[in-house]
């Protein structure tokens, strides 16, 4: 690091000041600041304007989206690898097949892996056509106002390829972006001054200047339509017979002939009437007048509807439901009082095995989703407990000083489930989103207090010394930034109205999570820290790392 740290200083020298390069500071500060801290920073206690700190906010809402681009890579290749017809990959060409091909994967729905991979292939492309326009613009406006590049486009550039359709072209993301940043960003100043954010306003000018491919009844699906199976997105087996009648003739020429058709307008003595056309009253009263209608194949050729259709009276219901081609009865439900949804699920499974032959039963909606999670939330948990570990341990170049961060987790958990137990919700999904958003917010007061404690430390403090300075130091901003999230939250809490059962759970276990996290963190965390820095000593190298960077970010020592 200290050899980057001396290329970096040396190839900067003709971007400072009287430099030759110097109107292009800015793209040199955004290279270094990507490596190290910002040189230029507060010099008595963190403040909210500090550079670092907001460096470090974009890297944590970065590391936050992961998941949902992994989501978002999984449902794209799930949804065009569900339609794709196994006879016809074949059929298949462009570079996006050729690269899974050449990778080894294929297009099988019920792998994770080639889900992942067949939707990565569309998003990656958008995601840097995104980060290359967006950031250019950064960097250009950048130089001409003589600013730093501002890390917040990170962010920008990682959620306006999650809001596009997967099959919108480059240059139309190129196009979007370009129109986000400049109009919704730069012109009214930059970082901070817009009143909109850069990705949604990309995302309104494509609907707004594309209607007919961002909106309307269009399939948005990564799967071509010559290899899909028939039903979903391409023709049926009607249009491959002899006659070359497709659906779309069909319905045409029977809802103009029963319904009615405009065609055009013309003057008739100084006004302006409508042409409608419609088949007269007498040729459509009877069933066997249906049959006489023609309609025209893919020669041109009129074909009569008796040659290839029939009709017969029946007797049905007035509504009809299907599932899977299947006749089916849809039942809907909720949970009792105290019950979770697992408990429905079991107990609607157990009725549901008590019916004759010949019945079955299939999940749909959240419920689906819910049986195919099964028991992966440990999981979850452990890899979101995992996450944060493994970025604070690069973060701060240690595996001891995450793990004070880490032993503050239970404590925020603890909040979340007292509080759900005292309104009497389940351990749902809803709990568990609840859940998982707490392990982020309990370590973020527990990063507040372990910074200042280690950075204290370095300079010649002792630990408990340090762990009581760094607590007081940081007192009021984790109180401050607590509350300001338990107002942000307590809307949903009391949230009442239609989907308001989904929103007070969350709201209830995130404020009790905090509230816990907040009142016993600055109690718990300078223990855990004195407890941990007393098992575990940084080398010699990290000693002199953590005393530069506390040098470097001038942490009052008189405290």
């Amino acid at each position: 690091m200290r050899a980057l740290r001396r290329l970096l200083d040396k190839a900067g020298r003709p971007f400072h000041p009287g430099g030759k390069l110097q109107r292009f500071y800015p793209l040199y500060e955004a290279m270094d600041t990507f490596f190290y801290a910002p040189g230029s920073v507060t010099k008595t206690g963190a403040h909210v304007r500090d550079a670092m700190d907001l460096k470090r906010m974009m890297i944590l809402v970065v590391i936050a989206a992961f998941p949902c681009v992994l989501m978002a890579l999984y449902n794209t290749g799930y949804q065009a690898n569900r339609i794709i017809d196994p006879a016809r990959i074949g059929e298949l060409v462009g570079w996006r097949h050729g690269l899974i091909q050449t990778l080894g994967f294929g297009y099988d729905p019920r792998s994770i892996l080639d889900n992942i991979v067949h939707g990565a292939v569309y998003f990656l492309p958008l995601y840097i056509v995104t980060m290359v326009v967006g950031l250019g613009w950064e960097v250009t406006f950048s130089i001409v106002r003589r600013v730093e590049v501002n890390e917040g486009f990170f962010v920008t550039g990682l959620l306006f390829p999650l809001i596009l359709p997967a099959t919108t072209p480059l240059w139309q993301a190129a196009l979007g972006i370009s129109f986000g940043v400049v109009l919704a960003k730069e012109v009214f100043g930059g970082t901070g001054m817009n009143f909109i954010n850069p990705a949604l306003a990309a995302r309104a000018f494509l609907f707004f200047a594309y209607p007919a491919q961002i909106s309307g009844d269009a399939v948005w699906n990564a799967a071509p339509l010559s290899a899909t199976v028939d039903g979903v997105a391409a023709p049926t087996m009607l249009a491959d017979m002899r006659l070359g009648v497709g659906f779309e003739a069909i319905n045409s020429i029977i809802s103009t002939a029963l319904g009615s058709a405009y065609v055009n307008d013309f003057p008739n003595a100084g006004r302006l009437q409508r042409v409608i056309v419609q088949a007269d009253a007498p040729a459509r009263m009877q069933p066997d007048d249906l049959l006489k209608l023609n309609v025209a194949n893919n020669k041109g050729q009129m074909v009569p509807l008796s040659a290839f259709a029939s009709t017969r009276w029946v007797t049905g219901a007035m509504q009809t439901v299907r599932y899977n081609g299947y006749p089916a009865m849809r039942i809907s439900g909720s949970a009792a009082p105290g019950f979770s949804t697992g408990a429905a699920l079991k107990e609607m499974e157990q009725l549901a095995a008590q019916l004759p032959p010949g019945f079955g039963y299939e999940w749909s909606g959240t419920s689906r989703e819910e049986k195919l999670a099964g028991s992966q939330a440990i999981i979850l948990y452990c890899f979101a407990i995992l996450a944060v570990f493994l970025c604070l341990a690069a973060l701060y170049e240690s595996w001891s000083i995450p793990l004070a961060v880490i032993l503050v987790v239970p404590l925020g958990v603890l909040g979340v489930i007292v509080a759900t137990l005292l309104r009497a919700y389940a351990n749902d999904v809803y709990f568990q989103v609840g859940l998982i958003t707490i392990i982020g917010l309990s370590a973020k007061n527990a990063i507040l207090i372990i910074e200042f404690a280690k950075d204290l430390q370095a300079q010649g403090k002792s630990v408990v010394a340090s762990a009581l300075a760094a607590a007081h130091l940081r007192f009021r901003p984790i109180v401050m930034t607590s509350m300001a999230f338990t107002l942000g939250v307590l809307p949903l809490a009391l949230s009442s109205g239609a989907g308001s059962a989904s929103q007070r759970a969350i709201g209830t276990g995130v404020i009790g999570g905090i509230l816990t996290g907040t009142a016993l963190a600055v109690v718990f965390v300078p223990i855990f820290f004195v407890v941990v820095r007393s098992f575990f000593h940084d080398s010699a190298r990290q000693q002199a790392l953590h005393t530069e960077q506390a040098a470097h970010m001038g942490v009052p020592t008189d405290v």
